[in-house]
């Protein structure tokens, strides 16, 4: 029977990695962030080292990486790549997919140790096809919070070790692993903090349950476990001296807010987190000392169930008072409702995408009460601080996948043998209607990416210039660093600026002022409209999207649009409930021709119509008039120059406005500018750290073009501002990329100028 069970192991360690590897059939990655995670590889292995100040991304600022996360989330998959054959974007794709797989085993093996392996095979069986699991450790999705379930994976299976030590060898290394995990994890994620609450919740769990049960022996280790967790907060703080802080760092821009904002202390571990949890686990260690004296006072179970109440009422309160104002703050702070889809509250719907029937079956986990162990209490603290985040935000679905899968495990592996058929029954019936609902629902992942946005952004990589500014939705902006190698405005996290922007709310000085080049309009955005009204903080506009129903009708619910072609025209007509009326204007696009209709209507009302894509757009005045719509339905705004279209998916206009160019000539570095003005050129020079080195102002007046001194102070970015009463233009740039560039295009200019001077 156990040579049974271990091969149900095996089949679902090989499902798990299976089900993850179906997303390669896809030509582009899903989401947004891996874009850019590859594309910063890809620079930093070409140039052979890690840069810092990173000069495609953030407009015209640039990013300074390490204030991103910290750089193992990076360096893993680049050094895998030098193990593991394939090229690095492929191991880019896979590395969730191993790091998903590696998550399994630990758990599974963890739970092999303390239930035996008919436990341990449904858990890799449930957690193999748990869709809430698959979504981020599947190839083509990389993320950095697969990472953290990875390294807790570790610790967990460190507790397992310590509940059921078979030699001294095993019990150091599960002291080993208690205290490593949690701050190794630091190294790959900015927002890894839960790995230390879950780590000190079963520690805690584990001293409960072990004095409450009587298991004396094992409450010294759950003392030195919860120990543990001090000099862990401390490397985690050394860690990140070194390869970068968490969210709440000292150098990090909510770190830093929170600490003026509310006058939270980033301690002698440079970290408000980590600062104040290193507190409460003085305060943990304190009463777990006190539960150990106890211990050996104590026999009755229900005298110590009182005085464990005692203790943890008082803990509670201690706590409450000291610390709840601080974890307040940042529980409010960190867990706002931006409009993107993964910090949502989540739903029931959300429940079920994300777990299917182990959603269900994981009411089943106050079974396995019945029969009441250590471990079992441990698991509590698992499932006490995932469960509550899987409801804050979509995005933690993720990490309570194992408490899901565990929760459904433990109560179905509670039925009792004797019923063997029923039970057999209704273990494969779980198994395999949740391996039928994860392959369905990760077959059915499509990304947002496609050819037509490859196509555009790589036309605008060859078409600009390197140090041009992008104005696109903040989702697209990482597409637009890895295709067009540009820095857009906005990228990450929601924008209000450009929010604002394609509602028309702002003006071209303020464009200026942040250096935009290029704007980018979408199809995407039509469909994301309310999304746009809300970041943007705004109310009064109204858009409906139709879409293709007949040969000439476009339908939303009870409204549709007709549009039919006459001679040399067209004739558009709006249906509502029956009524048929017309538009005050129409635009109707085929091929590559765009015909406006105008008609003497009192309806406020304007259609776009797009016959290539099958989709049509219904609007008022003051909707149709921003640049979002009117860019898109009429190929034209003023002010911009429209350069690509393919017809309704991506249009691409030109910001015309006095422009900086930025070459390589001759070794040196010119700035050209398309419309000399009576302007000045400020220039800052930083190192790759971000320390500023250089800074000096030119006067400009009526030139064309302008050399930087080549003296900058080893400066390795330059950002100007070309200003006048006020700002032209602004952009950076990194000095090595605008001379590689140059010796790209001309290989001998470089050391021809070198002959020259002589040097």
């Amino acid at each position: 029977m156990k040579v049974k069970y271990k091969y149900m192991v095996i089949l679902g360690i090989v499902s798990a990695l299976i089900v993850r590897l179906i997303p390669l059939r896809m030509k582009y990655m899903y989401g947004y962030d891996p874009y850019f995670h590859l594309k910063y590889i890809l620079y930093c292995v070409e140039k052979e080292q890690w840069v810092n100040f990173f000069p495609y991304a953030l407009g015209p600022w640039g990013m300074k990486v390490r204030l991103f996360h910290p750089l193992g989330l990076w360096a893993t998959p680049a050094y895998l790549s030098k193990i593991l054959p394939g090229s690095i974007d492929f191991i880019f794709k896979i590395t969730p997919v191993i790091f998903g797989v590696l998550t399994i085993i630990f758990f599974t093996y963890a739970l092999s140790r303390v239930y035996g392996y008919r436990t341990a095979a449904l858990f890799s069986l449930l957690l193999a096809f748990n869709f809430g699991h698959i979504m981020r450790s599947m190839a083509n999705y990389y993320r950095g919070d697969n990472y953290m379930l990875f390294w807790y994976s570790l610790a967990f299976f460190g507790f397992s070790l310590l509940v059921s030590p078979r030699n001294t060898l095993e019990r150091i290394t599960a002291y080993f692993l208690i205290f490593l995990s949690p701050a190794l994890a630091s190294v790959f994620w900015q927002a890894y903090y839960p790995i230390f609450v879950l780590v000190l919740a079963n520690a805690v769990f584990l001293l409960i349950g072990a004095f409450l049960l009587s298991r004396d022996g094992v409450i010294p280790q759950a003392l030195i476990a919860i120990g543990l967790m001090l000099p862990s907060t401390v490397l985690a703080s050394v860690l990140g001296e070194k390869v970068g802080f968490g969210m709440l760092g000292e150098n990090k821009g909510m770190g830093n807010y929170l600490s003026k904002k509310f006058g939270l202390e980033f301690g002698f571990l440079h970290d408000i987190f980590l600062y104040y949890l290193f507190k409460i686990i003085l305060l943990v260690v304190l009463l777990a000392v006190i539960i150990l004296i106890v211990s050996k006072l104590l026999r009755d179970i229900k005298t110590r169930a009182i005085t464990l109440t005692i203790l943890v009422i008082a803990g509670s309160l201690i706590l409450y008072s000291k610390y709840y104002p601080i974890f307040s703050t940042l529980l409010n702070r960190i867990f706002l409702t931006p409009p993107i889809s993964e910090t949502q509250r989540s739903t029931l719907r959300d429940f079920w995408i994300a777990y299917g029937p182990q959603f269900l079956l994981a009411f089943l986990y106050p079974l396995r009460f019945r029969r009441l162990n250590v471990f079992t209490l441990l698991t509590l603290g698992t499932v006490l601080v995932l469960l509550p985040m899987a409801i804050i935000w979509t995005r933690f679905l993720f990490l309570a996948s194992v408490a899901i899968s565990l929760m459904a495990t433990l109560g179905l592996s509670s039925f009792k043998l004797s019923k063997r058929k029923i039970v057999a029954s209704t273990l494969v019936v779980a198994i395999s209607i949740s391996s039928v609902h994860g392959t369905y629902e990760t077959l059915n992942l499509e990304p947002e990416m496609n050819e037509y946005w490859e196509n555009a952004l790589v036309w605008l990589g060859r078409n600009s210039n390197i140090n041009d500014i992008v104005l696109v939705w903040w989702d697209y902006g990482h597409w637009v660093t890895y295709y067009s190698t540009r820095a857009p405005v906005a990228q990450g996290s929601p924008s209000k600026f450009v929010a604002r922007y394609y509602l028309g709310l702002v003006n071209n000085r303020s464009l200026m002022n942040i250096g935009v080049d290029y704007v980018i309009v979408s199809y995407n955005l039509l469909y994301k409209f309310q999304a746009v009204v809300k970041t943007a903080n705004v109310t009064g506009y109204r858009l409906l999207l139709l879409y293709k129903s007949k040969e000439y009708t476009f339908t939303n619910g009870d409204i549709a649009i007709v549009a039919v072609p006459t001679r040399n025209s067209w004739d558009v007509r709006i249906i509502a409930n029956g009524i048929v009326g017309r538009p005050r204007e129409a635009y109707v696009e085929v091929g590559d021709r765009i015909y406006k209709v105008k008609y003497n209507s009192n309806a406020d009302l304007y259609v776009y119509v797009n016959f290539n894509y099958g989709y049509a757009v219904l609007t008022d005045s003051k909707t149709f008039n921003t640049p979002m719509v009117r860019m898109m339905a009429t190929n034209s705004y003023p002010g911009y120059e429209l350069v690509y279209s393919d017809g309704g998916i991506v249009k691409i206009f030109k910001f015309n406005h006095p422009n900086v160019v930025v070459k390589g000539s001759n070794g040196r570095i010119v700035l050209r500018f398309s419309a000399p003005v009576k302007a000045k050129l400020r220039l800052y020079g930083y190192l790759d750290n971000g320390t500023l080195v250089y800074k000096e102002t030119f006067d400009v007046k009526g030139k064309d073009s302008f050399f930087i001194p080549q003296d900058l102070n080893n400066s390795v970015v330059i950002r100007y501002v070309y200003f006048g009463k006020y700002v032209f233009d602004r952009g950076l740039f990194r000095v090595d990329d605008i001379l590689r560039s140059e010796l790209s295009l001309n290989p001998l200019g470089y050391f021809s100028s070198l002959n020259r001077t002589g040097k």
